[in-house]
């Protein structure tokens, strides 16, 4: 699968598009196929750094 990760702070030509392992399913768990998603200002600011990530 592709994945939209960052690994350093920036902006948008910090996220990069990669091959990523296909996750692990357990029971009673679905894997979903997503063809597109957005991103929003939370984002964006948690990219450049100035947003904490969340907890866990």
């Amino acid at each position: 699968m592709k994945a939209a990760l960052f690994k350093e702070h920036g902006g948008a030509e910090k996220i990069l598009y990669e091959d990523y392992r296909d996750p692990a399913i357990g029971p009673g768990e679905a894997l979903v196929r997503v063809r597109a998603c957005a991103l929003n200002q939370v984002d964006m600011l948690l990219l450049d750094g100035r947003f904490p990530p969340p907890e866990g």
